[in-house]
């Protein structure tokens, strides 16, 4: 069983970016995925804000629903619950959670949300 990701949140779709490299890819099947990568980004690097606009706009609706969906997912309590499982399954198997496993290497028990930020902690 994987416990990376519960299988019913809804995925992010996909941004303005990578519809765009999408269309890169396309366009020049015969780079390397690496030097596909590479090429797409510089060239969106250099494309103004007009010329990335059309790739933006078709993205908004999709992350729209996509925000929708994780409200609904989150207020169902299948979040709260995957997360849970989760956790149980972990301490059965005998792993604690990443926040446990962080906070013993830093020697202090393992909080929610709070204390010291990123900020504060540095000076």
């Amino acid at each position: 069983v994987s416990w990376k990701r519960d299988p019913e949140k809804p995925k992010r779709p996909m941004s303005g970016y990578f519809m765009f490299l999408a269309e890169v890819r396309a366009q020049n099947p015969s780079l390397k995925m690496t030097e596909q990568a590479k090429f797409a980004a510089g060239l969106w690097k250099a494309l103004s804000a007009e010329e990335k606009e059309p790739f933006e706009r078709r993205a908004a609706p999709q992350f729209e629903r996509y925000k929708q969906q994780v409200k609904a997912y989150k207020d169902s309590g299948k979040g709260a619950a995957w997360k849970q499982k989760r956790e149980l399954h972990m301490k059965a198997i005998g792993k604690a959670s990443r926040k446990e496993a962080k906070a013993k290497v830093k020697g202090r028990p393992a909080e929610g949300k709070g204390g010291r930020g990123r900020s504060e902690a540095r000076g």
